[in-house]
């Protein structure tokens, strides 16, 4: 009778320490999920950062270029206003010189008919 109590509550201690056991396993299992999940969240943290960052350089990107093709334009529109105004001044320029050789050969004729 006495080994059946020892045996019991040998049996008791096992038992008490693998739950204790036990116990402690699932405490570290609860705290490294804990960890996996702060891990996965800071990836995924990452992930959007990354992809936020990534539609920043493309809106950049596109004002960026919008605001270079309106500067090119604008100084293409300046490059052409400034050549058709050159043009005008040489057209001027040429019909002044025109209208002086007529006037001095005008001038001339009427030398020679006197």
């Amino acid at each position: 009778m006495i080994k059946m109590k020892i045996e019991e509550k040998e049996a008791l201690q096992k038992t008490l320490v693998d739950n204790q056991l036990n116990k402690v396993k699932l405490l570290e299992m609860a705290k490294k999920e804990k960890e996996d999940d702060i891990g996965a969240s800071e990836e995924y943290g990452k992930i959007l950062q990354k992809q936020e960052n990534e539609r920043f350089e493309y809106f950049k990107n596109i004002e960026r270029n919008s605001h270079g093709f309106m500067t090119k334009s604008v100084e293409e529109e300046s490059l052409r206003e400034i050549e058709r105004k050159h043009k005008e001044e040489e057209e001027k320029i040429r019909q002044y010189i025109l209208d002086k050789e007529k006037r001095y050969q005008h001038f001339n004729f009427l030398k020679r008919s006197k």
